[in-house]
């Protein structure tokens, strides 16, 4: 596999899915990680077995998840993200009449504001 033009990266949604696959591809080119997600357990197996990954268990529908990610971006005693893979979200199917407006919510504040 070819070098990364990138050496760390911030994955969100990390846990399963479309997010974790990207978490295997990265790793196995040697880039470092921060994995996001909420499943702190999941993220925890995937660190395992890559170096230089750190776990960051933060739900982005929050605003202490967001923050603790902005926070990790802005520590300078840490190495410097330059990849964010900005992947975490979740959908609804079904009658709009029928969805519940609170999953609706955290649904916007995932896909968009986060």
């Amino acid at each position: 596999m070819t070098k990364a033009p990138f050496s760390h990266a911030l994955v969100t949604g990390a846990s399963s899915g479309i997010g974790e696959s990207i978490a295997h591809k990265l790793g196995k080119a040697g880039v470092g990680m921060v994995l996001v997600a909420r499943r702190k357990d999941r993220l925890e197996a995937i660190a395992a077995q890559y170096p230089n990954v750190e776990v960051l268990a933060a739900d982005l529908t929050t605003d202490a998840g967001l923050g603790a990610v902005l926070e990790r971006l802005r520590d300078t005693t840490r190495p410097v993200i330059d990849l964010v893979v900005n992947n975490a979200g979740f959908g609804t199917s079904g009658p709009f009449v029928a969805a519940d407006p609170e999953r609706l919510s955290r649904e916007i504040a995932l896909n968009i504001t986060a």
